[in-house]
């Protein structure tokens, strides 16, 4: 049977790293494979063929080997199970194909460089408010872990309850607590999947639920008096008053979707996108309190392939079309919370309320939730599993007509 070591080889120079082996046997035959960790030789136990972790965590080199053993434990089992599977299916394999096994092994990767990967992943495929998420989890994350990196076998049930204390110690609220963990869940799912970890439930005992926060629905008399509101003189609060009500109209639009809308997107009455949060389809019939607003801006469009002035220009690349609809969204925010305090509402107005309140208002109308669900396009498997599995469009397009209706 074919067995793996590690082992350690010193420099020849003073007083400067070695490097870590493995030292594979089978039928009487030795082969070695180099990696790419070192350490130096006092942190090296040859009696048991491992490494020396120092006793205090405080020491600057402590995360660094913790990351090595952690990647080394998990080389090392994934070579045992390659091993068993060529054994088993080449009875007769000899040893240069175990060590090419090892060779085209995977190296281990650290949480941190898997999270980083994934966000250059997501860049590639213009996920970028996905890729946002992930790069806030990442900053926190590694703020936790004072810089560090640490392979996946060393995230256990306390480290993450360690990090879930640690956020609220920082005054995190109890949501954005429970958003962090999620995400890291997210990661470690798909670390899962890419066979990098085995599946453990590391987040059994942290929140990582919805605490109710403050309202961000308003009711249609509120939507009414918005849209009755004279702005002739205020240009910029007109402005974002469309997009409020353009949101709302189109079953709660999220802002980036709208500045990303073509033209060529409405066809025989029907506009289609793809939601950038999450790649659904969406279908919207179109009404005419959507071409009027499309209409009050043809002049600024007119150069452009979008339908509204958000993305005002030929963007040089996806990143400048990015930070323009960012920028435009800070801009109508500001305005909107200006119009919610003319209508006297007492919480701030922003185009995320435009979202919540179709949905608030359809449901207040008796609209059946997988409608709903349907209508604004979410993912969510626990209103899916309950209600019915596919929603047609005609149901979808009917529920928004009476809420259009009604203003």
């Amino acid at each position: 049977m074919a067995s793996i070591k590690l082992k350690f080889r010193p420099s020849t120079a003073a007083h400067r790293e070695g490097t870590l082996y493995y030292q594979v046997i089978h039928r009487r035959s030795v082969r070695w494979v180099k990696t790419n960790y070192r350490i130096f030789p006092q942190e090296w136990d040859a009696g048991h063929s491992t490494l020396l972790l120092p006793p205090s965590r405080s020491s600057h080199r402590d995360a660094a080997l913790r990351f090595i053993k952690g990647c080394v434990d998990w080389e090392i089992s994934r070579a045992k199970r390659r091993f068993a599977e060529i054994c088993a299916e080449h009875p007769h394999c000899d040893i240069r194909e175990l060590a090419d096994a090892i060779r085209q092994m995977p190296p281990g990767q650290g949480v941190c460089s898997f999270f980083r990967a994934k966000i250059q992943g997501l860049l590639q495929l213009n996920r970028r408010g996905t890729a946002r998420t992930y790069h806030s989890t990442l900053a926190s994350f590694q703020n936790f872990l004072d810089g560090e990196d640490l392979a996946f076998s060393s995230l256990t049930l306390d480290l993450i309850e360690r990090y879930e204390a640690w956020l609220k110690r920082r005054g995190v609220s109890r949501n954005a607590s429970s958003f962090y963990l999620r995400t890291l869940r997210t990661l470690v799912n798909r670390a899962v999947k890419e066979g990098l970890t085995p599946d453990r439930d590391l987040f059994d005992r942290v929140y990582i639920g919805f605490d109710k926060t403050t309202k961000r629905a308003i009711s249609l008399r509120h939507i009414q008096a918005i849209k009755r509101l004279d702005l002739r003189q205020f240009p910029f609060l007109a402005f974002a008053r469309d997009m409020f009500l353009f949101s709302f109209y189109l079953r709660g639009m999220s802002f980036v979707d709208m500045a990303y809308l073509r033209k060529s997107d409405l066809v025989g009455g029907i506009v289609s996108y793809t939601r950038r949060k999450t790649g659904g389809r969406l279908t919207i019939q179109w009404q005419q309190q959507m071409q009027e607003i499309v209409d009050r801006y043809a002049s600024c469009t007119a150069d452009t392939p979008y339908m509204l002035p958000i993305i005002t220009q030929q963007a040089g690349s996806e990143e400048d079309a990015d930070r323009l609809h960012r920028n435009a969204l800070h801009r109508v925010n500001r305005n909107l919370k200006v119009i919610g305090e003319r209508i006297g509402l007492d919480m701030p107005l922003t185009m995320y309320v435009a979202r919540h309140s179709w949905a608030s208002i359809a449901r207040a109308m008796g609209e059946p939730l997988p409608v709903i669900s349907e209508g604004m396009g979410h993912e969510s498997d626990k209103i899916t599993q309950v209600y019915l599995n596919s929603i047609g469009t005609t149901a979808v397009d009917r529920a928004n007509n009476r809420i259009l209706d009604k203003l």
